[in-house]
């Protein structure tokens, strides 16, 4: 069983990684901004060219004929999707650092919709490296389910359901009393609301 300590480890290095995809993606972003109004086909043949790969093999056969229809509207597209995603991802990467259930929820569905795009992938070509992204992406996932599964098991307590968690809890009950008294002469309606409602459990 993991401990707290283990727990919150765990979802503030899943935090880093998220951090890290978005400040990638956003630099992809930039990178693509910066094509716009430029030889994009001729660019891409010189990083072929750079890199010593042979043109008439598959990859660069499709890189370089991509290249060839990408327009500035497509740039902007594409750069505009990019910013989206890194935005998405960095408020996932806050709301887990925080370790805020939001932002495991957040983790969990937009983990999970990339699942069945790295499925099919996979079957297409089978290589190390699309496997472990899946895999990655799947133990990323089921942790932050099994994180947020574990945190509504452990469920709030009578004062926080009345009160919401943002109060300090009470101590005892005889606290409590002195400060339902109070607040039911400053505002009763606040006091009926609020702290009667945490103290209905322990009235029983």
């Amino acid at each position: 069983m993991s401990t707290p300590s283990s727990q919150g480890f765990g979802i503030r290095a899943i935090a880093i990684l998220e951090a890290l995809k978005a400040i990638l993606i956003l630099v992809t972003g930039f990178g693509l901004l910066a094509l716009v109004h430029r030889d994009v086909e001729g660019i891409a043949a010189n990083i072929v060219r750079r890199l010593h790969i042979n043109p008439a093999s598959r990859y660069p056969q499709i890189f370089l004929e991509a290249s060839r229809h990408v327009s500035d509207f497509h740039l902007r597209m594409l750069a505009l999707l990019a910013l989206l995603d890194a935005i998405l991802r960095g408020i996932e990467a806050v709301g887990l650092w925080l370790d805020r259930p939001w932002g495991k929820w957040l983790g969990v569905v937009t983990g999970a919709v990339y699942i069945p795009f790295e499925v099919y992938e996979l079957s297409l070509r089978l290589t190390e490296f699309r496997l472990a992204a899946l895999l990655v992406n799947l133990a990323i996932v089921a942790y932050l389910a099994y994180s947020i599964r574990r945190q509504s098991r452990s469920g709030p307590t009578p004062f926080e359901v009345g009160c919401g968690r943002g109060f300090a809890r009470p101590t005892d009950s005889a606290r409590m009393l002195v400060m339902v008294g109070l607040v039911k002469a400053l505002d009763p309606p606040y006091g009926l609301s609020c702290f009667e409602k945490a103290l209905a459990p322990q009235s029983r």
